[in-house]
């Protein structure tokens, strides 16, 4: 099941990289490379889900998470936040900014395309199946 996937990333290497992995499995993409955009792209795309760096040169995605999850027309799509800030402060951010899952950068091909395979199932679950919560 591929769609579309909105990815957010400032650092080209790491956005070819995340885009050549998407396309592989048939995911169509659209990029953002400092944050300011998402938002709009979000509302106007409605993606199957979004991938972010976690530390953009303008924003921290934790401030954008929390406004897209405030934004009742995209507050639904899973968020993958990819982060190379894997402490436990930084990761308690990202949770409770809501993001849906993180990955540590570099990250593992395997990992990430079942990662992506596994929001876009919860993204396409109806509405009231409610999902699988992660611990």
């Amino acid at each position: 099941m591929a769609g579309l996937v909105l990815i957010v990333e400032d650092d080209e290497l790491s956005a070819r990289l995340l885009i050549d992995l998407l396309e592989i499995d048939g995911w169509q993409w659209l990029l953002d490379t400092d944050g300011r955009n998402a938002l709009d792209l979000l509302r106007q795309h409605r993606p199957t889900l979004a991938v972010m760096d976690m530390r953009l040169d303008r924003t921290l995605a934790h401030d954008l998470i929390r406004r897209i999850k405030a934004d009742p027309q995209v507050a639904d799509i899973p968020i993958l936040v990819v982060t190379a800030c894997v402490m436990p402060k930084e990761v308690a951010a990202i949770r409770a900014a809501g993001a849906d899952e993180y990955m540590a950068k570099p990250i593992s091909i395997t990992a990430f395309r079942q990662a992506i395979r596994r929001l876009a199932d919860r993204s396409a679950a109806p509405i009231g199946t409610g999902g699988q919560e992660d611990e």
